[in-house]
């Protein structure tokens, strides 16, 4: 009977170090659920002013034909700034973040309008040298973001 205290002794202490390892465990565990929830922001229905941002886009359209017209802008750059006032459109009237898309990204996009205008962008934005109308793309650019719905 006495060989029989330390083996039901030994099973006591190993039920306790379980216990205890099992309370450590799930209680770790416990605190990483926590940690993973992130706290609920309120978020307020964004409200756009679309003839507010027209407006800016056409009187920056008009600045840079200004620009090119004055000489103080070259048809590269302009076709670059072109692009990029482009982008910004879409993005502040949509939402849709186009400023570093490549044209075949926009091309997934299913905005054939801006698609259209970008592709057009691209041979005399990236050309060494172009002889391509700048005046005439931001005219366009112009008359597409005033008719934007």
């Amino acid at each position: 009977m006495y060989h029989l205290w330390p083996l039901l002794l030994l099973i006591v202490v190993l039920f306790i170090l379980g216990a205890i390892l099992f309370a450590l465990f799930y209680k770790k565990n416990e605190k990483k659920t926590v940690a993973a929830q992130p706290a609920p922001v309120e978020r307020k229905p964004i409200i756009l002013d679309k003839p507010a941002i027209k407006s800016k886009y056409v009187q920056l359209l008009i600045d840079l034909y200004n620009s090119v017209h004055n000489g103080q802008t070259d048809t590269k750059t302009a076709y670059q700034s072109l692009s990029m006032l482009v982008r910004d459109f879409v993005k502040d009237v949509s939402g849709l973040d186009v400023t570093t898309s490549t044209l075949q990204e926009i091309k997934g996009k299913n905005i054939p309008v801006i698609e259209q205008l970008i592709s057009e962008y691209y041979e005399p934005e990236f050309a060494f040298e172009t002889d391509d109308d700048a005046k005439s793309a931001i005219n366009n650019a112009k008359r597409i973001i005033e008719k934007w719905n």
